[in-house]
């Protein structure tokens, strides 16, 4: 059996990003133990033409391998009608992605937008501000505040909103 790893997953939708949000959110909780979900917020697409997308992030623990999380995230994606092609700038109903796990430090891991994008780095400090990034050893509070700093014209974009039923 596997120890149980605390992982973070970033998700964004810009198509019916309401629904598959909240959707998405339902079934990762079901899946973690000790589940935490960040505030929701409404962010511009970035490198793209496109309808604004709805971010969160959710950690919890799991049992599952990094492989094993990954192909769990895709297999979601999917059920949410994700297509996946070679432009990665395009609108989606679903993007998953797996921000950390545990302290494992690899070419994907952690996730490289938690240092430059404020529609990640914000919501991982809702529910992770103590951490400290395996790579950067500073928390993410103090990144997220650094990055503020540095970038307030992300920061001025993010919007909160509220999930019916959340």
């Amino acid at each position: 059996m596997n120890k149980k790893a605390l992982i973070y997953i970033s998700l964004g939708s810009n198509i019916l990003p309401q629904q598959n949000t909240a959707k998405a959110i339902g079934t990762i909780k079901g899946e973690l133990t000790d589940c935490e979900v960040s505030k929701v917020y409404r962010s511009p697409a970035v490198g793209m033409e496109g309808d604004d997308f709805l971010n969160a992030v959710i950690g919890g623990y799991t049992c599952k391998s990094i492989d094993q999380v990954l192909q769990w995230l895709r297999d979601i994606e999917v059920l949410h009608g994700r297509v996946r092609t070679d432009n990665k700038f395009i609108d989606r109903p679903l993007d998953l992605d797996l921000l950390l796990y545990a302290a494992e430090v690899s070419p994907n891991l952690p996730h490289p937008d938690i240092e430059q994008q404020a529609y990640v780095l914000q919501p991982l400090a809702d529910v992770a501000g103590t951490l400290i990034h395996p790579v950067v050893n500073s928390s993410i509070s103090a990144m997220n505040n650094a990055l503020k700093v540095r970038c307030p014209e992300k920061y001025e974009v993010l919007t909160p909103v509220e999930l019916p039923g959340k």
